[in-house]
């Protein structure tokens, strides 16, 4: 399956990517669009949608940061990747992070997990991330990738 990311830029994209991500993302790892628009606008980070070529809109949505886990200096850090409910479990999750990780050669990539969410652990341990444990300011597993 062939994907492309599209760069999240434009007002009207902050919108939707609300809209979208709102729907598919737990409340506790929601970035809401207003955080991501100021996150992109003092260039701490960016953000894409992801499509697939036979659906007009956006299959998927995935952002990193250049704020890194204090433990990590000079990582860039994995906030989300979400991935609509109709197209779950077709790989695309997997995809994507593989694109990031392609994309983000010269940085170590982490990512913070909750514990009881099995199935992003899984992801990113079979994409090679290794779990270094709880950050002291927050309750979430971080995991490596370097």
């Amino acid at each position: 399956m062939q994907l492309n990311f599209v760069e999240i830029k434009a007002e009207s994209d902050f919108k939707y990517y609300e809209s979208f991500a709102v729907n598919i993302m737990d409340p506790e790892d929601f970035v809401s669009a207003d955080e991501l628009r100021e996150m992109i606008a003092n260039e701490e980070g960016k953000a894409w949608f992801v499509h697939v070529a036979a659906f007009s809109e956006p299959v998927a949505w995935c952002s990193i940061s250049y704020n890194t886990i204090s433990e990590i200096p000079g990582s860039v850090h994995v906030l989300g990747i979400g991935v609509s409910a109709n197209h779950a479990h077709q790989g695309i999750g997997k995809s994507v992070l593989n694109w990031l990780i392609e994309n983000n050669t010269t940085h170590v990539l982490t990512a913070a997990i909750k514990p009881e969410n099995y199935s992003s652990s899984r992801l990113f341990k079979s994409a090679g991330f290794t779990n270094f444990g709880k950050q002291r300011a927050i309750p979430w597993d971080i995991w490596v990738k370097d």
